[in-house]
């Protein structure tokens, strides 16, 4: 992210999508928690909907950044908000790219529209330089009191995935709950009595502890809760969601794009999710730079 750390810039795509407002909305509290900015930038739009936006002359996209204006006004009135100055569906992807290589986060809906996707989903999730916010369509009312809950794989994914989850929890004064599940293991014959059992227990136990230990003493302040558990990531962390405020995930970066890669886990934590997900790249920079570190603000 190459945000000010003193101001962080929390990207919004806007689309026409039924979740947009509700992105909006999430994106100017978490700006008045760090003491942020928000910055509206419009969907890529489909070759054909800029052919007709032509013909007829107009194009809803400046009405629906004005609602999402006033969406983000109604919740934090005090917090900057910005208009990107060039249109996304002219740029599409590229603009993207730039847009969110100068931001700290990037926040888009999860919701459905019919059987498809929002259009913001999948674009920003393969383009962004940055981690990414996915409101899930199941997200409902959020408790400020709910603890950060971040999966760990004991992979550099999920390294940064402490790191940002650490940095949103001490943002917000709560605990992190960190989830590490081996069913794997199981799976590969390796337990075959209790002796068997406790031993591979005793290893995962200890490979969840030495993952978190060097966030966790940058942090002392954050109350930890460690799971480690014999069971499957995506069903752990879908249940620990309707008691969280944020889970967050990590993800790989491939190509020149910087392509996020979310296993099967992550995809379907993104569709049944209780709160919002948050996916954060291997290149993820250090906490102290992050968006949650910030005061709150009103």
């Amino acid at each position: 992210m190459a945000g000010d750390p003193a101001h962080p810039t929390i990207l919004v795509v806007v689309d026409h999508s039924r979740g947009v407002l509700d992105t909006v909305r999430w994106a100017a509290r978490e700006a008045a928690i760090c003491g942020g900015v928000v910055r509206l930038v419009p969907a890529h739009r489909a070759l054909l909907g800029r052919l007709l936006a032509r013909l007829l002359g107009r194009s809803r996209t400046a009405a629906v950044l004005a609602a999402a204006v006033r969406a983000a006004a109604a919740v934090a009135p005090r917090i900057p908000v910005e208009l990107s100055g060039t249109d996304a569906g002219t740029h599409g992807r590229s603009l993207l790219v730039a847009e969110s290589a100068a931001a700290d986060l990037l926040v888009v809906s999860g919701r459905w529209w019919g059987r498809v996707w929002s259009l913001s989903a999948g674009p920003a999730r393969w383009a962004a330089r940055c981690p990414v916010v996915v409101l899930p369509p199941a997200c409902g009312g959020l408790d400020p009191t709910r603890p950060v809950v971040v999966g760990v794989d004991g992979t550099a994914a999920s390294t940064a995935a402490v790191d940002l989850a650490f940095a949103f929890a001490a943002g917000r004064g709560v605990a992190v709950v960190a989830v590490h599940t081996w069913w794997d293991r199981i799976t590969d014959g390796e337990v075959e009595d209790q002796t068997g059992w406790a031993r591979v227990a005793a290893e995962e136990q200890m490979v969840l502890d030495e993952h978190l230990a060097r966030t966790a003493a940058t942090y002392p302040a954050v109350v930890v809760q460690r799971i480690s558990c014999a069971g499957f990531a995506a069903g752990a962390l879908v249940e620990l969601s309707r008691r969280a405020q944020l889970v967050v995930i990590g993800s790989h970066r491939h190509g020149r794009l910087g392509a996020y890669l979310v296993d099967s886990a992550g995809r379907a934590l993104v569709r049944a999710a209780g709160c919002p997900v948050v996916i954060a790249p291997v290149a993820a920079p250090r906490p102290a730079t992050t968006v949650g570190t910030g005061g709150r603000g009103g």
